[in-house]
């Protein structure tokens, strides 16, 4: 249980940076409304849920290799630190976090959708986080229901989301510039913390 908390922290931590993703779900919802921006964010969730049955199925036949999970887990390690470094650099970069007007579209589960595949960087980091949280699983990575407990941090990505179109519908205030940018900041920390982890779970996996 302690391990699915974790997992679904860190899915909350890995959706609350503002990206493309975040932006498109807030622009559905000051534009169109909470329908809208629920829509674009299960576009951007099923994109998630996509690169982790990829992910996974590519690497959960060689997990059980020790010297392949030390290499996952400091994989893990440097894309979760990048991410963290990027994001927090970015928030306190002097470009201000801006949410431009344009029409509504009606397609909004599939604009969610486009955005969030289309990020070359969404299958590198997925490839490292979920090959990290196999390893560091206590259930065998080649059970089906390790596949489940890796699905657990989309509970955390849906929390955030969903909190994100309820409150992109109702307060246009709520995301100033400064907010946004806190949000960030806040979400690198705990970026760097996640790294800190799978490189000490790196570094034990060596020990043995």
């Amino acid at each position: 249980m302690n391990n699915i908390l974790q997992n679904i922290i860190l899915g909350i931590t890995l959706a609350a940076p503002v990206g493309p993703a975040s932006i498109a779900i807030i622009k559905s919802g000051l534009q169109g409304g909470f329908f809208s921006a629920i829509k674009t964010a299960l576009g951007v969730i099923t994109a998630d849920v996509t690169y982790i049955f990829v992910a996974y199925f590519g690497l959960a036949s060689f997990i059980t290799i020790p010297l392949v999970k030390t290499l996952i887990l400091a994989f893990g390690m440097v894309v979760l630190a990048y991410l963290g470094f990027q994001t927090i650099r970015g928030a306190l970069s002097k470009k201000e976090i801006t949410i431009t007007e344009r029409p509504v579209r009606r397609n909004s589960f599939f604009e969610g959708f486009a955005v969030n595949i289309s990020n070359p960087m969404a299958v590198v980091w997925w490839l490292g986080l979920i090959g990290s949280i196999l390893a560091t699983s206590t259930q065998a990575a080649t059970n089906g229901s390790a596949l489940l407990y890796a699905l657990t941090v989309v509970i955390g990505i849906m929390l955030w989301h969903t909190g994100l179109s309820v409150f992109s519908h109702f307060s246009k205030r709520l995301f100033s510039s400064t907010i946004l940018k806190y949000i960030s900041i806040a979400s690198g920390i705990v970026l760097f913390g996640f790294a800190l982890r799978f490189g000490y779970n790196a570094w034990l996996t060596l020990q043995l």
